[in-house]
Parts: C-alpha cells; sequence; structure tokens
C-alpha cells in the first residue's frame, strides 16, 4: 500500500574581564536580519546543548522573545531549558493542535515573536495542525510573514524536518526497509520555508537513507538533506550557502537521474565547518581538511544490514580511504543493495578526525 500526501506550495571584551559565557557572547553580537527572510538552524536531533541555540538567539536581537512550539507527544519534551541561560531572552511556550492554528489569540502572540524554535516529536502532528488539509492555516501564516520579515527559525527532529517542502513522517528504524521493499511511504505537507529540498533527521543513526532515495525518487524533489544526531546546518535568509554545525555528520543527495528511479543519486558526505549551496551543487570544504589520496588497500567491510545504526557512515569513511573503486551494502538479506562507486567527481578530504567525502554515485538495486 502506498501512502502518499505531498503538498508542494524553509564585541571583543578586555583581557582582564571573565571570559562570558557562550550565550552573553552571542547576544553581544546579535545582528538581527536587516531586512528580508530570517535565518532557519536545523538540528538533526539526538543530543542538543543550549549552546547550539547562540546562532538563533543572536539572530533574534536584543532582549528577545522566543516561541517555543512543543511538538512531542503530551507531558513529553521541554525546550525551555536550551534558552535560560541566555541572558535577556524571554520565552513564551506554545503546545498548538488543531483548532488552536486557527484561533486569533494565538495568531496575535505567535506574531509578537522574535524568534521561533520547533521542538522534536512528531513531524505528521506537525504538519496536521499546521497545514490542516494541505492548506495553510493562520498560525503558520503568520510565521511565514515574520520569517519573511527577518525572524530566525530552529527547530531539532521533526522541528528540522518539516520546514521544506514535504515531511517524511516516520523516523522508525525500519522505514528504509518499508519504503523499499513494502512500497510504504509516509509524506505530509510541509511548511515550504525552503525550496526543492527535503530534510531529513536522525539519518545515519537510524539507516534512513533508503526511504530518503525513495521519498526523492517519487517526489521528484532535486536535493535531500540528511542531518545525523548531533548535526545542524546554519541556513541564511536568502538560502545560499549552508553551513553544517554542532557535533555529527550531514549527508547531501543529489538526483536520482530521472524522476521514479532510484539509479543516478549523488552523495556527498560533510562535516562541521564545510559548506554548500543546494541551488548551485557547490561544495565548500573547511580548510582544516586537505585532499585524501586514498592508501587503504584491505578490503572494505562487507555490510550485510545496510540500515543498522551507522554501518552507512562506517562504510562511507572507509570507502574514502581505500583504492577501491566501489563499495556495496546489502539488507534484508540481499533483497536490497546499495552500490557506491567513484567518479570523476568524487574527492575526498580528511582532518580534524573526520573525511568529508565529495559526490560518490549511489544506485539502489533490489535483485
Amino acid at each position: 500500500m502506498r501512502l502518499f500526501f505531498l503538498a508542494f506550495a524553509m564585541t571583543a571584551l578586555s583581557a582582564c574581564a571573565p571570559e562570558p559565557r557562550p550565550s552573553q557572547a552571542a547576544l553581544a553580537a546579535a545582528e538581527p536580519s536587516a531586512g528580508g527572510p530570517g535565518l532557519l538552524l536545523l538540528h538533526g536531533g539526538g543530543t542538543i546543548s543550549a549552546d547550539d541555540m547562540a546562532p538563533l538567539v543572536a539572530a533574534a536581537g536584543k532582549n528577545p522573545l522566543i516561541c517555543l512550539i512543543e511538538t512531542a507527544l503530551e507531558g513529553q519534551g521541554d525546550s525551555r531549558p536550551l534558552f535560560e541561560d541566555y541572558d535577556g531572552v524571554r520565552l513564551k511556550v506554545f503546545d498548538i493542535q488543531g483548532p488552536k492554528a486557527y484561533r486569533s489569540d494565538v495568531v496575535e502572540r505567535l506574531s509578537a515573536c522574535d524568534g521561533y524554535f520547533i521542538n522534536g516529536g512528531d513531524p505528521k502532528r506537525l504538519s496536521e495542525t499546521f497545514r490542516a488539509d494541505g492548506n495553510e492555516t493562520p498560525a503558520l501564516r503568520v510565521i511565514r510573514r515574520r520569517h519573511e520579515s527577518g525572524a530566525p527559525i530552529g527547530g531539532t527532529s521533526a522541528g528540522a524536518m518539516i520546514v521544506g517542502p514535504a515531511t517524511l513522517c516516520e523516523c522508525g528504524a525500519n522505514s528504509s526497509l518499508a519504503a523499499l521493499l513494502e512500497d510504504t511511504l509516509f509524506l505530509s505537507p510541509g511548511f515550504g520555508l525552503v525550496d526543492g529540498v527535503l530534510i531529513d533527521a536522525h539519518f545515519f543513526a537510524r539507516g534512513l537513507l533508503g526511504r530518503h532515495a525513495e521519498a526523492l525518487a517519487r517526489t521528484g524533489i532535486g536535493v535531500g538533506i540528511g542531518l545525523d544526531e548531533g548535526a545542524a546546518v546554519l541556513v541564511p535568509g536568502d538560502g545560499s550557502t549552508w553551513e553544517v554545525q554542532g557535533r555529527g555528520a550531514v549527508a547531501v543527495i543529489e538526483g536520482p537521474t530521472s524522476a521514479g528511479t532510484l539509479a543516478g543519486f549523488r552523495l556527498t558526505l560533510l562535516w562541521p565547518g564545510d559548506k554548500f549551496d543546494p541551488r548551485t551543487g557547490e561544495f565548500m570544504i573547511d580548510s582544516s581538511r586537505r585532499p585524501l589520496t586514498p592508501a587503504v588497500a584491505a578490503p572494505l567491510p562487507a555490510i550485510d544490514e545496510a540500515f543498522a545504526d551507522g554501518e552507512i557512515l562506517r562504510l562511507l569513511e572507509a570507502f574514502a580511504e581505500s583504492t577501491a573503486n566501489e563499495a556495496t551494502a546489502d539488507a534484508a538479506g540481499g533483497a536490497i543493495r546499495l552500490v557506491f562507486r567513484r567518479t570523476s567527481e568524487t574527492a575526498a578530504y580528511g582532518g580534524a578526525g573526520n573525511i568529508s567525502l565529495v559526490r560518490v554515485a549511489l544506485d539502489i538495486e533490489r535483485p
């Protein structure tokens, strides 16, 4: 059964002074948008710290009111601790469900926010609440209007996944197998704050490459971004150069060759400090990493559970150091095979304990 629902419409202090906390430094350097859309801070889930919020707080301005949109199941999730160490920040929590997205008092309170943070939880709930019946609710309309006027938006897990034209609504570890073998893919309309990019979270930790590739093939969305746990991307208001931040890896998936196929993808593995432009396909690797010449002749590890926790990430890093021109990973007893190949565009960069790998060809086969 195919479940598919998609609507296309995201100061220096003196040497004698005590070193400030990162939150205070962020506020001191706060520079709200002088015009145009605000930035997006998208986090891949897992462990998230108060320091990760520094760009969002800085962009919200002096003594900002940051509105927290809680999306977890009832009684779970609280994002207030992420902001409580920031002096001058005021917080307002919204647990918006169903009709609340249409209420004038809710819309009025949302319109006063200088920035927004969407917590992790249930992507489907976010979509059904703010894009009821596929339409934009008044609550989402005011958030969009404020964002277009410079208010920054941050999100983690579901809160990051929702910003594109569509959101994948299930993050379970078996969702890649379900998509590729059972033709089951859960998609709902996203907020459409970024165009032409599908955002995913918990990417390598939950083995989501298979379902993400299937979603790109079905929808025709040109670029996919897979944020692993602990990783984040900072997206400027003009949507140009995205910067990887945090403590984890980010996958950029381009393709496939044509809609409806699982061949002709190109995958790039990035780490904090790397940058990319999803519109032009340009990648800018952090200067701490240098071109890597493959030197390991040993066979690549055999992988028979490709979508297990971190398996694809480990394979890609081993592939980058290997002289091999091809790497494979199987799943479901060989019913699925992922084939990675070097091309004339492939390049690897090592340093800072990580390996960035640019444009490896990827085909997904079902022998």
